[in-house]
């Protein structure tokens, strides 16, 4: 009983982890949109990768994406943590949002309501 409530709880958490990657994901997209971005969203789905649509909707410098990735390398790991919240900050201050939102930009991908504009 305790082994089938285990696998239950895996597979809870598993999905649970699903949905909200899938969510985040598709409101990405969608803001994608609206900064006007149509080349390579489906980079979004793929982790490392969506760093690159994100610097672009922020506007950021190349270097900057590059750096991001460089997490292997010790005290240049940093910027795999510092980059994406300098990014998110950009693109909250674009939509006229405190900058502060960027460090809890999960909750305010999923809770804004980012409509394309037409």
């Amino acid at each position: 009983m305790e082994d089938l409530l285990s696998i239950f709880g895996i597979i809870l958490i598993f999905g649970l982890f699903a949905y909200l990657y899938v969510l985040i994901v598709l409101k990405l997209t969608k803001l994608a949109k609206r900064f006007k971005i149509k080349k390579h969203l489906w980079f979004l789905w793929i982790p490392f990768l969506s760093g690159y649509i994100i610097h672009q909707m922020a506007d950021t410098k190349l270097w900057t994406f590059i750096l991001s990735l460089l997490f292997f390398i010790p005290i240049l790991n940093l910027a795999t943590y510092i980059m994406p919240i300098v990014w998110y900050w950009k693109i909250a201050k674009k939509l006229d949002y405190p900058g502060w939102w960027a460090l809890i930009w999960p909750l305010w991908l999923i809770i804004l309501d980012l409509e394309t504009e037409d």
